[in-house]
Protein backbone atom coordinates (compact mmCIF):
# COMPACT_ATOMS: atom_id res chain seq x y z
CA UNK A 1 0.00 0.00 0.00
CA UNK A 2 1.51 3.27 -0.65
CA UNK A 3 2.15 5.70 1.69
CA UNK A 4 1.72 9.61 0.79
CA UNK A 5 4.31 11.74 3.07
CA UNK A 6 2.69 15.29 3.44
CA UNK A 7 4.43 18.55 4.84
CA UNK A 8 1.88 20.98 6.36
CA UNK A 9 2.71 24.28 5.31
CA UNK A 10 0.55 26.46 7.48
CA UNK A 11 0.74 28.12 10.46
CA UNK A 12 0.19 26.69 13.50
CA UNK A 13 -2.35 29.38 15.12
CA UNK A 14 -4.67 28.62 11.55
CA UNK A 15 -3.80 24.88 11.52
CA UNK A 16 -5.09 24.98 15.01
CA UNK A 17 -7.99 26.61 14.09
CA UNK A 18 -8.88 24.53 11.29
CA UNK A 19 -8.57 21.39 13.69
CA UNK A 20 -10.77 22.71 16.30
CA UNK A 21 -13.70 22.80 14.10
CA UNK A 22 -12.97 19.42 12.95
CA UNK A 23 -12.16 20.61 9.09
CA UNK A 24 -10.15 18.93 7.05
CA UNK A 25 -7.70 21.22 4.58
CA UNK A 26 -8.74 19.35 1.75
CA UNK A 27 -11.81 16.65 0.82
CA UNK A 28 -8.84 14.77 -0.77
CA UNK A 29 -6.43 14.94 2.46
CA UNK A 30 -8.56 13.76 5.34
CA UNK A 31 -6.17 12.99 8.23
CA UNK A 32 -6.00 9.68 9.54
CA UNK A 33 -8.31 10.42 12.65
CA UNK A 34 -10.86 11.59 10.45
CA UNK A 35 -11.70 7.50 9.90
CA UNK A 36 -11.39 7.10 13.68
CA UNK A 37 -14.30 8.99 14.19
CA UNK A 38 -16.05 7.89 11.80
CA UNK A 39 -15.73 4.66 13.16
CA UNK A 40 -17.20 5.56 16.27
CA UNK A 41 -19.88 6.13 14.92
CA UNK A 42 -20.52 3.15 12.55
CA UNK A 43 -20.37 1.31 16.24
CA UNK A 44 -22.48 3.46 18.37
CA UNK A 45 -25.50 3.63 16.09
CA UNK A 46 -26.87 6.40 18.31
CA UNK A 47 -26.48 4.12 20.96
CA UNK A 48 -23.78 4.81 24.17
CA UNK A 49 -20.60 2.81 23.52
CA UNK A 50 -17.00 2.60 25.63
CA UNK A 51 -13.97 3.17 23.22
CA UNK A 52 -10.65 1.96 24.25
CA UNK A 53 -7.35 3.00 22.77
CA UNK A 54 -4.02 1.73 23.54
CA UNK A 55 -0.99 4.00 23.34
CA UNK A 56 -2.35 8.11 23.78
CA UNK A 57 -1.02 10.53 21.85
CA UNK A 58 2.64 11.19 21.92
CA UNK A 59 3.68 14.06 19.20
CA UNK A 60 1.60 16.89 19.55
CA UNK A 61 3.71 18.64 16.65
CA UNK A 62 1.18 19.93 14.52
CA UNK A 63 2.60 17.85 11.22
CA UNK A 64 1.68 14.54 13.18
CA UNK A 65 -1.50 15.30 13.10
CA UNK A 66 -1.56 13.66 9.38
CA UNK A 67 1.40 10.87 10.26
CA UNK A 68 0.52 10.42 14.01
CA UNK A 69 -2.73 9.70 14.33
CA UNK A 70 -4.30 11.56 16.92
CA UNK A 71 -6.51 9.16 17.75
CA UNK A 72 -6.83 10.18 21.60
CA UNK A 73 -7.82 14.06 19.89
CA UNK A 74 -10.49 12.51 17.75
CA UNK A 75 -11.88 9.82 19.94
CA UNK A 76 -11.77 12.65 22.95
CA UNK A 77 -13.92 15.06 19.88
CA UNK A 78 -15.91 12.21 19.59
CA UNK A 79 -16.78 11.71 23.39
CA UNK A 80 -17.42 15.72 23.51
CA UNK A 81 -20.77 15.15 21.43
CA UNK A 82 -21.94 12.02 22.68
CA UNK A 83 -21.27 12.32 26.47
CA UNK A 84 -23.45 9.35 27.53
CA UNK A 85 -20.54 7.50 26.04
CA UNK A 86 -16.68 6.85 27.56
CA UNK A 87 -13.37 6.89 26.44
CA UNK A 88 -10.11 5.26 27.94
CA UNK A 89 -7.38 5.48 26.89
CA UNK A 90 -4.53 2.65 27.93
CA UNK A 91 -0.85 4.26 27.96
CA UNK A 92 2.36 2.50 29.95
CA UNK A 93 4.74 5.02 29.65
CA UNK A 94 3.51 8.15 32.54
CA UNK A 95 5.22 11.10 30.73
CA UNK A 96 3.39 10.33 27.19
CA UNK A 97 0.29 10.47 29.66
CA UNK A 98 0.98 13.78 31.18
CA UNK A 99 2.34 14.71 27.93
CA UNK A 100 -1.15 13.64 26.26
CA UNK A 101 -3.41 15.41 29.16
CA UNK A 102 -1.56 18.92 28.80
CA UNK A 103 -2.48 18.93 24.71
CA UNK A 104 -5.89 17.66 25.27
CA UNK A 105 -6.24 20.53 28.29
CA UNK A 106 -4.96 23.19 25.50
CA UNK A 107 -8.34 21.80 23.40
CA UNK A 108 -10.53 21.66 26.45
CA UNK A 109 -10.67 18.17 26.01
CA UNK A 110 -9.16 16.34 28.98
CA UNK A 111 -12.54 15.44 30.70
CA UNK A 112 -13.79 13.46 28.07
CA UNK A 113 -10.69 10.77 28.47
CA UNK A 114 -9.67 8.67 31.16
CA UNK A 115 -6.34 7.39 31.14
CA UNK A 116 -5.02 4.53 32.75
CA UNK A 117 -0.90 3.73 33.27
CA UNK A 118 -0.46 -0.09 32.84
CA UNK A 119 0.37 -2.68 30.35
CA UNK A 120 -1.77 -2.85 27.26
CA UNK A 121 -3.00 -6.76 27.52
CA UNK A 122 -3.03 -6.58 31.51
CA UNK A 123 -5.06 -3.83 31.30
CA UNK A 124 -7.60 -4.32 28.77
CA UNK A 125 -8.04 -7.78 30.89
CA UNK A 126 -9.06 -5.81 33.90
CA UNK A 127 -11.67 -2.93 32.48
CA UNK A 128 -14.39 -3.36 34.25
CA UNK A 129 -17.05 -1.96 31.77
CA UNK A 130 -16.81 -4.34 28.20
CA UNK A 131 -15.68 -2.41 25.82
CA UNK A 132 -17.36 -1.75 22.29
CA UNK A 133 -14.48 -0.11 20.24
CA UNK A 134 -11.00 -0.63 20.10
CA UNK A 135 -8.19 0.96 18.55
CA UNK A 136 -4.83 -1.26 19.28
CA UNK A 137 -1.38 1.16 18.84
CA UNK A 138 0.54 0.45 22.13
CA UNK A 139 4.35 -0.62 21.00
CA UNK A 140 6.30 -2.19 18.34
CA UNK A 141 5.54 -6.38 17.81
CA UNK A 142 3.64 -8.79 15.65
CA UNK A 143 3.53 -10.60 18.97
CA UNK A 144 2.58 -8.07 21.28
CA UNK A 145 -0.08 -7.15 18.47
CA UNK A 146 -1.51 -10.48 18.84
CA UNK A 147 -1.34 -10.54 22.15
CA UNK A 148 -3.56 -7.13 22.63
CA UNK A 149 -5.86 -8.47 19.70
CA UNK A 150 -6.41 -11.59 21.93
CA UNK A 151 -7.30 -9.88 24.91
CA UNK A 152 -9.78 -7.30 23.36
CA UNK A 153 -11.68 -10.23 21.86
CA UNK A 154 -12.53 -10.96 25.15
CA UNK A 155 -14.78 -7.91 25.51
CA UNK A 156 -16.70 -9.33 22.51
CA UNK A 157 -16.49 -5.84 20.73
CA UNK A 158 -18.26 -4.79 17.22
CA UNK A 159 -15.00 -3.30 16.34
CA UNK A 160 -11.02 -3.66 16.73
CA UNK A 161 -8.64 -1.08 15.17
CA UNK A 162 -4.91 -1.73 14.57
CA UNK A 163 -2.51 0.49 13.39
CA UNK A 164 0.83 -0.25 11.51
CA UNK A 165 0.18 -3.05 9.51
CA UNK A 166 3.80 -4.86 9.35
CA UNK A 167 5.10 -4.40 12.64
CA UNK A 168 1.66 -5.04 14.71
CA UNK A 169 -0.72 -6.43 12.89
CA UNK A 170 0.15 -8.87 10.63
CA UNK A 171 0.00 -11.89 13.33
CA UNK A 172 -3.46 -10.77 13.87
CA UNK A 173 -4.99 -10.76 10.79
CA UNK A 174 -3.87 -14.64 10.53
CA UNK A 175 -5.65 -15.10 13.89
CA UNK A 176 -8.76 -13.78 12.87
CA UNK A 177 -8.88 -15.05 9.17
CA UNK A 178 -9.05 -18.60 11.33
CA UNK A 179 -11.36 -17.52 13.42
CA UNK A 180 -13.65 -16.05 10.91
CA UNK A 181 -13.23 -12.86 11.85
CA UNK A 182 -13.61 -9.99 8.90
CA UNK A 183 -10.98 -7.68 8.29
CA UNK A 184 -9.70 -5.29 5.80
CA UNK A 185 -7.65 -2.33 5.31
CA UNK A 186 -8.74 1.44 5.26
CA UNK A 187 -5.99 3.96 4.71
CA UNK A 188 -3.48 3.43 7.38
CA UNK A 189 -5.37 1.12 9.66
CA UNK A 190 -6.80 -2.55 10.01
CA UNK A 191 -10.27 -2.55 10.75
CA UNK A 192 -11.75 -6.10 12.41
CA UNK A 193 -15.38 -6.43 12.52
CA UNK A 194 -17.69 -9.00 14.25
CA UNK A 195 -21.11 -8.08 13.19
CA UNK A 196 -22.79 -6.38 10.34
CA UNK A 197 -20.91 -3.65 10.31
CA UNK A 198 -19.26 -1.73 7.03
CA UNK A 199 -16.87 0.26 6.93
CA UNK A 200 -16.93 2.55 3.66
CA UNK A 201 -14.01 2.38 1.51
Amino acid sequence: MATLNISISISDERFLELLNANQPFSTLLLPSGVNLYQAADLVSQGKPIHIVETGCIRDTNPSAWITDGWSTFYFAKWIKVHPESKFTSIELAPEAIAKCKTFLQSHGLAEYVQFVNGSSAEEILDLSDTADLFFLDAGDGLESGLTDFKAALTHNPKMIIMDDFEKKVALAAEYASSKKISHTRIDRYTVFTTGPITFPS
